[in-house]
């Protein structure tokens, strides 16, 4: 905590959405709403108990506690739940496969969190790899829940291409203009790294200097009210907090002053509160 304080302040970060994994239902949400009372400045209390499919097989505790959370009024944002997911650069090098995760999103865990935003109005994250196969039910379910709130991570993330032929900026730019609750995060691997399942270069949205590629600017510019940045930070690699920081800020760089401001901070503002940043009381 006293680094990423530390951290913070040194690169000019107001507020991360906190969310720390426990094993134990409700213990990690618990400590994020416990880490914003003690640095309202700093932390944006949010829950997780979905990070990993470990609640997500459990028919009650999942559910349940997320739900009791949503609707206390005390969190402003439901943190990242994991629909498909492949190990991480990390885990695949360790050969812990463990995390490759596969939940239809269409399924009856998928319906509850898209009716548990629609009835609250609090956003949630998905981790869902943009497979071929997985868009459609995607679209659907933005469809049948249009006053959900969803926040799709790590846009610019491809690992498996062969995988993953659709995706890309003229494919959201489709998506972004049919379903008006759909939003994306900017939190991406280093450019010009690998995945080393593929051995593809996974960040497809930046240059290996880290300037967006010009495909994307024109979708970010496009679609200027629909992007946040994001660091996803975890255990294993929160020193590289710094560094993640300094990407956004050469992502931003290239972009619209107007743009630049509202994917940095004015986006998330309107997520987390519903109100537009600046508006009057």
């Amino acid at each position: 905590t006293d680094y990423m304080l530390e951290q913070m302040d040194r690169e000019g970060v107001a507020l991360v959405c906190f969310a720390p994994f426990f094993r134990e239902p409700g213990r990690g949400s618990r400590f994020s709403l416990e880490l914003a009372t003690a640095h309202p400045d700093h932390f944006v209390p949010t829950t997780c108990d979905g990070t990993t499919d470990y609640w997500f097989r459990q028919a009650g505790p999942f559910l349940e506690v997320t739900a009791q959370e949503a609707k206390s009024g005390e969190y402003f944002l439901l943190g990242e739940l994991e629909f498909r997911h492949y190990p991480s650069p990390k885990q695949y090098q360790a050969k812990n496969f463990g995390r490759d995760i596969t939940i239809p999103i269409d399924g009856p865990w998928g319906h509850a969190v898209f009716r548990l935003s629609a009835e609250t109005g609090l956003a949630f994250q998905i981790h869902y790899e943009p497979e071929d196969t997985l868009l459609p039910p995607l679209e659907r379910m933005l469809a049948a829940y249009p006053l959900a709130k969803v926040i799709w991570c790590h846009a610019g993330q491809v690992r498996y291409p062969d995988r993953q032929r659709t995706y890309g900026p003229t494919y959201l730019d489709r998506v972004l203009g049919a379903h008006p609750n759909l939003f994306c995060d900017l939190a991406l691997s280093r450019p010009g790294s690998r995945y080393p399942g593929s051995g593809f270069v996974h960040n497809t949205a930046q240059l290996s200097d880290g300037r967006p590629r010009p495909e994307w600017v024109q979708l970010l510019e496009a679609h200027p009210d629909r992007f946040t940045v994001g660091t996803d930070i975890a255990p294993d690699r929160y020193d590289d907090f710094p560094r993640k920081i300094r990407q956004s800020r050469t992502l931003l760089a290239s972009l619209s002053a107007e743009t630049a401001a509202k994917t940095a901070y004015r986006n998330a503002w309107r997520l987390l509160t519903g109100e537009v940043w600046g508006a009057s009381p």
